[in-house]
């Protein structure tokens, strides 16, 4: 009878022990994978210009959670079991910095909802555009003259090119200059007379390639005064060969178009200095837009 008991007692606490194990570790759910390969990105050429884009990564939202974000492709692990809300957003570098990524506040979510189980992949290629309550400017995509002139007192020329070797895209592209001998150049749209809302989030976009560091920033005019403001400072697109390419910036308007919001109107300038080499100063532009709510 004393065995019977100690025996029962031994199997009750070994259960109790497995039992409590289970509890205590329970088996960790599995998740399921999104797969984003890549994207494209939709524009009305007619109304907001061209289609190029530094789009840098997506982020990802699941059930409206932050998933992360991601450079592309991506294979993403959702802790999803059943349908799900899925939302796709284009993140760029704010300012041209590596360290300060934002999800672009003009371009579309890229949204579906999927049934989505453990360890199953679901492939998607998300499709962005312009929100429709943005409002793009097409300040010079170079297809046919250009409304940037030298400024009054530097030096330097800007001109339209269309050699097919250095164009980015289309017909033509800008092209500024600064010869050896000549210290300090500065393109400046030529009363254009952009408006920029004081109160809504307002950003520049450019296509460039150059050899040589450059300025970006805008005037504020009124009747009183024009002032200069200095938006950011662009290094060379020189490759890890040696070679020049092509890159994208999307330059942040907005603080500079609150402090001048009694201005009346505002011009984009570029601004470069001579190369400490001795070499001719070459700067190539295209697709400049202002792009605002």
């Amino acid at each position: 009878m004393m065995k019977t008991t100690l025996g029962a007692i031994c199997i009750a606490c070994c259960l109790a022990a497995f039992v409590g194990c289970e509890i205590i570790n329970p088996a960790e759910p599995l998740p399921a994978y999104l797969v984003i390969p890549s994207f494209d990105l939709v524009t009305d050429y007619s109304s907001e210009g061209s289609d190029a884009e530094k789009i840098t990564e997506v982020w990802v939202f699941a059930n409206d959670q932050l998933i992360g974000a991601y450079d592309l492709p991506a294979e993403v692990p959702i802790l999803v079991d059943g349908v799900t809300d899925i939302e796709i957003y284009p993140g760029i570098k704010n300012n041209g910095v590596a360290t300060d990524r934002i999800i672009y506040p003009f371009y579309s979510t890229y949204q579906l909802d999927l049934d989505m189980r453990p360890l199953e992949k679901d492939t998607i290629f998300p499709v962005f555009g312009y929100k429709e309550s943005v409002t793009v400017i097409n300040v010079d995509d170079f297809e046919n003259n250009t409304v940037f002139t030298v400024d009054i007192g530097v030096e330097g020329e800007i001109v339209r090119t269309t050699d097919d070797a250095v164009v980015f895209e289309g017909d033509g592209s800008g092209l500024a200059t600064l010869t050896a001998d000549e210290a300090l150049t500065r393109i400046v749209t030529n009363e254009q007379d952009f408006d920029l809302p004081g109160n809504r989030l307002s950003y520049l976009e450019m296509n460039f390639r150059s050899n040589n560091s450059m300025a970006v920033g805008l005037l504020a005019v009124s009747p009183a005064s024009t002032e200069r403001e200095y938006l950011v400072i662009l290094n060379p697109t020189t490759n890890d060969a040696g070679e020049e390419e092509w890159n994208k910036v999307y330059v942040d308007l907005s603080t500079i178009a609150a402090t001048y919001s009694t201005f009346s109107d505002f011009e984009v300038f570029i601004e470069s200095v001579e190369d400490e080499s001795g070499k001719e100063v070459e700067l190539y532009f295209d697709n400049i837009k202002i792009v605002h709510f």
